[in-house]
């Protein structure tokens, strides 16, 4: 009855009782049940299966440990994560299967339990030369690039190649081109992902020696889209993106990342055309509805958004996503006002990857929820390992606002300190202008704002509107309505430069209506005020 599950349900039912302890109809119909989706159900008669083995007279510890494994995967889907932990602890570690370990691995790593995790990788890696998501993964939780370079092993990888084509008698010198080939291309892997988080430029080259390799190789294109995101090299990483879904249209991976950027630069038919078309390639993919969270955000249904978002959460329970992505989700969850589980996100991508963009969001949806300790122990760890201008940066928001003594002067030094490291860096030049804004030092903010504008390209309506919002503090409307606008048209979904007209058109219809009460107290004064005006006039 291949395929046919409600039919086998049905079948089966007429042998299934509570009593029922043959092993092969019990694991049939936790198979069906499983297949169903009903992964609850299916636990049940995974666990019977295993209580009928106990019973028998001969050892089945192979066959116990694929259970058990059955059963963490049921859990895993019901988002049960620390019952499927259990199970898979639960089998002997002389009966742990790669997948076991896999599936450990992973479990630690998201917990942030990465001694645990590497020993994990390592030990697959060892029974498997061919386990390249082992080599990226401790990449990504840094292990030193020369040690995981050692592991790769052209002779253990020319014998799985061998054992992989279940040759009889196999022959290293029959895969001795391959597994050179596979040996350098690991190797381009471990560099780019090592580099990842420290040196974009070095990052880029080994991912690109890959694609150049192999044209239609996605994860490596998928690395040099991300790495242009962070950068902020929007037109790169759209390119990249583009031929992504042209080689592959299926593609989900990172899909929400290039939502962002359409998010980012106010491009909402694109965004809905793509939210569309991963709705209808996976409606279960979390990246499908974290961009359709971002085209509601973008038309400001607020409310939409956030049940996407949840949404999303929820389908993303168990799964293994791209740092980024969880960085994409953290940032919109901001942006909603829910800071706590944005810090969630931004723990999980931490999981994965140090890059700037995960500690930028731990520092700031620290501040929203004024946990200012944990704010500064992630700036200052940021600082120490991407010493750059935009980490030195991290520090000085949080001395902006915390309430040290002398906090704002301590700031404004960070803040000027990394301008010497990089003059034109975006984030400390706003980060100081909001400095400059909160001391009133307005015509301060105006320059270095004025000065960045001449030299950037990519986010010209920020600097707008920032100049529309010191306008409105230094009651100079006009200039105000004219900033907005400017940034209005470069993009016309700017939500900053929306909030800040609203609030300008809510400062204009106060002041009129000020202006209308002092007039006609002007006309219905008293009689002897009218004639003591003529008296005086006269």
């Amino acid at each position: 009855l291949a395929g046919l599950y409600d039919s086998a349900e049905i079948l089966a039912q007429c042998v299934i009782t509570d009593k029922t302890e043959n092993v092969e109809i019990l694991l049939s119909y936790a198979k069906v049940l499983s297949k169903k989706k009903e992964y609850m159900r299916a636990t049940k008669y995974y666990q019977k299966a295993l209580s009928a083995i106990e019973k028998l007279p001969t050892s089945m510890a192979k066959e116990k440990a694929d259970i058990k494994f059955k059963v963490a995967q049921c859990y895993f889907k019901l988002s049960e994560t620390k019952a499927a932990f259990r199970a898979l602890l639960s089998i002997p570690k002389s009966d742990r299967s790669i997948k076991v370990l896999l599936a450990l691995a992973r479990g630690y790593k998201a917990q942030n339990q990465f001694n645990h995790a590497k020993n994990l990788y390592k030990e697959i890696l060892q029974r498997n030369s061919l386990a390249t998501e082992a080599l990226i993964a401790l990449a990504q939780m840094e292990e030193k690039p020369g040690a995981l370079l050692n592991m790769i092993d052209e002779r253990k990888i020319s014998l799985q190649l061998a054992l992989g084509y279940n040759t009889k008698e196999p022959k290293q010198e029959d895969f001795s081109k391959n597994a050179k080939e596979l040996a350098l291309f690991q190797e381009n892997l471990v560099n780019g992902h090592s580099s990842a988080c420290s040196s974009f430029s070095a990052a880029l080259k080994s991912f690109t020696t890959v694609q150049q390799a192999y044209p239609m190789h996605l994860h490596s294109l998928q690395q040099i889209a991300l790495g242009h995101t962070q950068q902020g090299n929007y037109d790169k990483a759209k390119y990249a993106f583009e031929s992504l879904n042209g080689f592959e249209r299926y593609y989900i991976r990172s899909m929400d990342v290039y939502g962002h950027i359409l998010k980012e630069e106010g491009k909402i038919m694109v965004l809905n055309k793509l939210a569309h078309s991963l709705l209808s390639v996976d409606r279960y993919a979390p990246e499908s509805w974290i961009v359709m969270a971002q085209y509601c955000e973008l038309k400001n249904l607020k409310n939409d958004a956030t049940v996407f978002v949840e949404k999303a959460v929820t389908l993303a329970e168990g799964k293994s996503l791209d740092a980024f992505s969880f960085v994409v989700r953290g940032e919109l969850q901001l942006s909603l006002k829910r800071p706590a589980q944005a810090v969630q996100s931004f723990m999980q991508a931490y999981a994965s990857e140090k890059d700037f963009s995960v500690y930028r969001g731990l520092v700031h949806s620290y501040l929203k929820l004024r946990k200012f300790d944990d704010a500064l122990r992630f700036a200052k760890e940021a600082w120490t390992k991407i010493h750059n201008a935009q980490s030195l940066t991290l520090l000085g928001n949080v001395l902006m606002s915390t309430q040290v003594e002398d906090g704002k002067v301590k700031a404004r030094k960070f803040l000027e300190r990394a301008l010497k490291l990089d003059p034109f860096c975006f984030e400390a030049v706003m980060a100081l202008v909001d400095l400059n804004i909160a001391e009133k030092k307005f015509q301060q903010a105006i320059e270095l704002l004025n000065k960045q504008k001449e030299r950037e390209q990519k986010r010209i309506e920020y600097i707008y509107a920032k100049l529309g919002d010191i306008a409105v503090l230094a009651n100079n409307p006009a200039e105000a309505m004219m900033c907005y606008h400017t940034a209005l048209q470069v993009n016309p979904h700017f939500q900053l430069a929306l909030d800040g007209l609203e609030v300008l058109e809510k400062q204009l219809h106060r002041l009129k209506a000020e202006s209308d009460e002092e007039d006609e107290e002007l006309l219905t004064g008293s009689g002897s005020e009218l004639e003591d005006s003529f008296d005086s006039f006269m």
